[in-house]
C-alpha cells in the first residue's frame, strides 16, 4: 500500500517511522532480485547503504511485494505457483500446491536476513492470487490480505479476500476471509477490472474497486470504507465515478488521509487526498490509554518523571523514547534527552500497563516553553507475544512548562576535564585549531544547556589533573528573571554532563570529548566568597587599634598586660616576689606564651603534680584580670576562629560541614563555651576581686 513502484521491475519502499530508512529492489535476471537498505537522509542529505543482498524466485519474473514492520524491519513476499490445468474429470490431489506464499524479514544490520517463511499455501487451481501486506497497527505482528481470482475462462467468478494475521516468527496467528456479497457492495461483478483490500491505522478496512469503462484508456474508481467488524461505513470521500489511468498508486497516513496518485499523460501526474473520520486518539496510537503530562498541558519545571499508561500489558524493548524541546518558528526542535528502552530510566507498574520514564532535572529546565515526547516504534512489546507496539510520532504528545521567576544569582566560574581521549586529541591540535575548538566547544555547551551563548564567557585553558585537560568556563549573570540564574545553569549543565550518554553533551563532537565522571564543578573565589567576612574582621582590627592608641595616649606607660600584672605581683605581694626571684627564667617564658592566650598565666598557680614552680602565689585580684581577659581572647579569637574554619569547610565541600570531619572542631568549640560560661558564673558569684 505505500511502496512506489518504478516501472514494472523495481520497488521503492520507505519506513513508516522517520527514524528508519528505505529499501529499494529490482530484477537482476529473471529469477535473482537484489535489494539494498539505505539509512535515512543525514543532515547533509546523504544516505549510505548498511545492507543489501539477492532473493531467488521459483518462477521467471514472480511477482514480489514489500512490507515494513514496526521493528524496523522490511518483510519481503514472495509467491511461488504451478501452471496446474486439471481436465473437469480428474480429480484435485491435495498434496499438489499450487500457490504458496512465503515471508522473509529483512533487518537493518549487514547480512541480517531472517529465512523464508510460509504463510500460505493452497492445492486450489485455476486462481490468481494478489498480495497485499503492512504492519497491523491496532494488533500485534503484520498481515497480508490475498486477493483470490478464479481463473475460468466461461464465466466471470466473484473474487474473495483473506487477510492473514502472523508474527516476526513467521507463525500465522489468524486468517479471516472476506467476500463482496458479505461487504455488501453494490457493483456488477462482470465490472470490475481490479479491486485491492486495504487495512488502516486505526483498524477500518478499504476497499478499492476499479471498474471497466467504454474507454479502454481510463477506469473508474470508487473507495469504501468498513469498520473493524466489516460493517460499511461509507464512500472514502472522493469525487463518485473518478476516472483514472491505468497507472495508479495509493497512501494512507495516520491520521485518516488517503491519497490517489494517478497518471494524467507523459508530462503530468495527478494527486488527490482525502481525509475521512480518524478512529484514532490523539497520539494516533491505539494502544496508549493516557499520558503523564496530558496532552496540551502545563508542567512545572524540572520535573523528574512521566509516564505512558497502554491498554494491554507491555514489556519494554530496545528502541528510545526522547524528549524534544521546540518554539513555534522554524528553529530546528532540540533534543533534551533520549532514554533507550535498555537503560535504568525505564520501569513498568505491576500490572505491565504504565511505562514510567525517569527525566534528568536539566531536561524540563526552560520556562514558558514548548516539549513534546517521541515514542518510537518498537520501544514496548505486547506482553503475550512480544511482539512490537506502535509508537508515538513527533508533537503528539506535546506540552509546555509553567512560567518561572528566578532569584538573581552572582557570576561564577565552573571548571570540566576532558577525557583521555579528548585531552591527547586537544593536544595534537594546532595553537589556532586549538582556540577554535574551544569556541565551539562554547557554542555546543550553550546548545545543550539551552542558554544564550553570550551567557558564557570565554573557556579558559589549562590545568591538569590526573593527566587530564580542566577548562574553566565563567557563566555570566543576567537581570532577567525569566532566565535560569548562574546557579541552576550550573547545576543543569552538571547533570547534563554526568549523564551524558542519554543528553546533548554526547550528540555534539566537541562535548562529546567532556568527561562524565568529573561533571562540572563550581570554582570558589575565596575573595569573593569572604569579601563580606574579611570586610567585618578588617573592621573589628580596625576598632581594637582605635582603642589601643586611644588606651595608649590616655596612658603613656601603659604596657603589655602579662607584665602588668607581674609588675602590680612584685609591688604589692611579698609572697609573689620571693616566688618570682627563683622561677624567673619559667616567668619569661610564660610571659612570652601569654601574649597568644593569656590563660596560660594561670598555670603558674595551678600546683599541677605538686612541682613548686607552678605554685606562685597570684592574688586573687590578678586571676580575676587573668579569667576575663581570657574571656575577652574567646570572642575576639575562638568565635571568629571557629567561623572561618567552618566556612573553609563549606566552601570547599558543603558535605564535609555537617560530616565527622568536622566533629571535633564543633565539639572543642561547645566545650569551650561552656567551660566560660560556667566559669563567668563562679565568677560572677563568687568574685575574686
Amino acid at each position: 500500500m505505500y511502496y512506489l513502484q518504478l516501472g514494472r521491475e523495481n520497488l521503492l519502499a520507505p519506513h513508516i517511522s522517520e527514524e528508519h530508512g528505505f529499501i529499494f529492489s529490482n530484477y537482476e535476471s529473471e529469477t535473482i532480485i537484489t535489494w539494498n537498505y539505505f539509512s535515512k537522509p543525514d543532515d547533509k542529505g546523504n544516505i549510505y547503504q548498511i545492507n543489501h543482498g539477492k532473493f531467488y524466485l521459483q518462477n521467471p519474473f514472480s511477482q514480489y511485494w514489500l512490507l515494513y514492520g514496526i521493528d524496523g524491519k522490511f518483510g519481503f513476499i514472495t509467491m511461488n505457483t504451478t501452471d496446474t490445468k486439471l481436465k473437469s474429470d480428474k480429480s484435485i490431489d491435495p498434496s499438489e500446491f499450487t500457490v504458496k506464499v512465503y515471508v522473509s524479514f529483512i533487518r537493518p544490520i549487514m547480512n541480517g536476513v531472517n529465512s523464508p517463511f510460509l504463510i500460505y499455501q493452497s492445492a486450489i487451481p485455476h486462481i490468481s492470487v494478489d498480495v497485499n501486506c503492512c504492519a497491523a497497527y491496532t494488533a500485534t505482528g503484520n498481515f497480508c490480505i490475498l486477493i483470490i481470482n478464479r481463473v475460468n475462462p466461461k464465466m466471470k467468478q466473484e473474487p474473495y479476500m483473506i487477510k492473514l494475521s502472523f508474527q516476526s516468527s513467521g507463525s500465522v496467528s489468524v486468517m479471516e476471509k472476506f467476500e463482496l456479497n458479505e461487504l455488501k457492495v453494490d457493483v456488477d461483478i462482470n465490472d470490475i477490472y481490479d479491486h485491492q483490500l486495504y487495512n488502516s491505522f486505526d483498524g477500518r478496512y478499504l476497499i478499492v474497486l476499479v471498474l471497466n469503462t467504454e474507454d479502454k484508456y481510463h477506469k473508474i474508481i470508487k473507495g469504501i470504507l468498513l469498520d473493524r467488524d466489516k460493517k460499511y461505513l461509507g464512500t472514502w470521500g472522493l469525487p463518485e465515478d473518478l476516472r483514472i489511468s491505468d497507472n495508479y498508486n495509493i497512501a494512507g497516513f495516520r491520521d485518516g488521509t488517503f491519497l490517489l496518485v494517478t497518471k494524467e499523460n507523459e508530462m503530468s501526474w495527478r494527486i488527490l487526498s482525502t481525509t475521512s473520520f480518524n478512529a484514532l486518539n490523539d497520539y494516533e496510537n491505539p494502544n496508549i490509554n493516557s499520558t503523564y503530562p496530558l496532552i496540551d498541558s502545563k508542567i512545572p519545571l524540572s520535573i523528574t518523571n512521566i509516564n505512558i499508561t497502554y491498554n494491554l500489558p507491555v514489556t519494554i524493548s530496545t528502541n528510545n523514547i526522547s524528549i524534544y524541546q521546540y518554539s513555534n518558528d522554524n528553529n530546528p526542535p532540540i533534543l533534551r534527552q533520549s532514554v533507550p528502552g535498555n537503560s535504568q530510566y525505564l520501569s513498568s507498574s505491576p500490572d505491565n500497563k504504565i511505562i514510567n520514564i525517569n527525566v534528568l532535572e536539566s531536561t524540563f529546565n526552560q520556562p514558558n516553553s514548548y516539549y513534546y515526547v517521541v515514542v518510537n516504534d518498537n520501544s514496548v512489546k505486547d506482553w503475550m507475544t512480544n511482539q512490537p507496539l506502535l509508537g508515538v510520532e513527533s508533537k503528539h504528545w506535546k506540552f509546555n512548562t509553567a512560567d518561572n521567576q528566578d532569584i538573581f544569582a552572582e557570576q561564577a566560574i565552573g571548571k570540566f576535564s576532558l577525557t583521555a581521549e579528548g585531552t591527547k586529541i586537544f593536544e595534537d591540535l594546532s595553537s589556532n585549531n586549538k582556540s577554535e575548538f574551544l569556541s565551539r566547544l562554547k557554542i555546543d555547551l550553550a546548545k545543550s544547556i539551552p542558554v544564550d551563548v553570550d551567557r558564557l564567557d570565554n573557556i579558559k585553558c589549562c590545568e591538569y589533573e590526573n593527566d587530564k585537560i580542566l577548562l574553566s568556563l565563567p557563566i555570566k549573570s543576567t537581570a532577567n528573571l525569566n532566565n535560569r540564574n548562574v546557579d541552576h545553569i550550573m547545576n543543569d549543565l552538571n547533570i547534563l554532563i554526568q549523564n551524558k550518554e542519554f543528553t546533548p553533551i554526547s550528540w555534539f563532537g566537541t562535548t562529546n570529548l567532556i568527561d562524565a565522571s568529573f561533571g562540572f564543578q563550581r570554582t570558589r573565589n575565596f575573595l569573593d566568597d569572604l569579601k563580606f567576612h574579611l570586610i567585618g574582621i578588617a573592621i573589628g582590627v580596625l576598632i581594637l587599634c582605635l582603642l589601643y592608641f586611644c588606651a595608649k595616649k590616655r596612658n603613656p606607660m601603659w604596657k603589655k598586660g602579662p607584665t602588668i600584672i607581674y609588675s602590680k605581683e612584685i609591688k604589692q605581694n611579698k609572697y609573689f616576689y620571693e616566688w618570682f626571684k627563683n622561677n624567673t627564667n619559667i616567668t619569661v617564658l610564660f610571659t612570652i606564651f601569654a601574649g597568644a592566650d593569656p590563660e596560660i598565666l594561670s598555670t603558674l598557680s595551678s600546683q599541677v603534680a605538686g612541682i613548686t614552680t607552678f605554685n606562685a602565689p597570684i592574688s586573687n585580684k590578678s586571676q580575676s584580670y587573668i579569667f576575663w581577659a581570657n574571656i575577652l581572647g574567646f570572642f575576639i579569637e575562638d568565635i571568629p576562629q571557629f567561623i572561618i574554619q567552618s566556612d573553609f569547610s563549606f566552601f570547599f565541600n558543603p558535605l564535609v560541614f555537617c560530616s565527622e570531619c568536622n566533629y571535633p572542631c564543633l565539639f572543642i568549640f561547645i566545650f569551650s563555651s561552656l567551660t566560660q560560661f560556667f566559669g563567668v558564673c563562679l565568677e560572677c558569684n563568687y568574685p575574686s576581686c
